[in-house]
């Protein structure tokens, strides 16, 4: 064996210059020691993100209610009687209106004037004066009607009469102080007056002379359905 053979030849079990052992069977030119890997980003559980979606609906749900009730406070705090009497023309409904001196209207408010509503009921129609409005009974069960509405009716209650005036229309007219309605043709409707042909006078005699009702004293003027 020449020199050689010994110098290049690495004996058995030996350390080669610059390398480390290896397993037997294996190529020391593909060792390599093992390079610790990142661990990866760890998404959120499905499970986390449904807590969190189900926690903002519980909190916008709040936040809608509190709105909401603020809103209905609000309206309640800025509530007029015309707006109230617009709330229920609008519904349709049944209401009950009591009036100075014990009388009733019942019906369904169908337009709100200036200084008046329009109400139907079962015996014709009715004009209610808001002045002489002593409290306004909606449906039981129904939602309070709340709010500040502007009127239906660009109109006054003397505008009202005067119309049906043209007409020669009978009507009753209910005047506050009085338990008796004046029935008769309503005649004319001056600036403050109400001028009516009634049927009778107080004595029962047909067609006594015309009377005068100050605008300011009318209640409710009731025209009976015609026929």
């Amino acid at each position: 064996m020449r020199w050689s053979d010994y110098s290049l030849a690495a004996p058995v079990g030996s350390v080669a210059a610059g390398r480390s052992p290896t397993a037997p069977g294996t190529d020391p030119l593909l060792h390599c020691p093992a390079v610790p890997t990142q661990r990866p980003y760890r998404d959120r559980s499905e499970s986390d993100v449904d807590r969190w979606a189900a926690d903002a609906r519980v909190e916008a749900a709040a936040m809608a209610r509190t709105r909401e009730r603020s809103l209905r406070e609000q309206e309640r705090e800025t509530t007029t009687l015309v707006g109230v009497l617009v709330a229920l023309a609008e519904r349709g409904s049944a209401t009950v209106i009591d009036l100075v001196g014990g009388r009733r209207t019942q019906g369904v408010v169908t337009g709100v004037g200036r200084d008046f509503c329009a109400v139907r009921h079962h015996g014709g129609h009715a004009l209610v004066s808001l002045d002489a409005i002593v409290a306004v009974r909606p449906p039981p069960g129904e939602r309070a009607p709340t709010g500040a509405r502007p009127t239906s009716l660009d109109l006054t209650m003397a505008e009202a009469l005067v119309d049906l005036a043209g007409c020669r229309t009978r009507v009753a007219v209910a005047v506050a102080g009085s338990g008796r309605a004046i029935c008769g043709e309503l005649a004319s409707v001056g600036d403050d007056v109400v001028c009516v042909r009634p049927d009778h006078d107080p004595a029962g005699n047909e067609r006594a002379g015309t009377v005068y009702v100050p605008l300011a004293s009318v209640v409710e003027v009731s025209v009976p359905t015609s026929g």
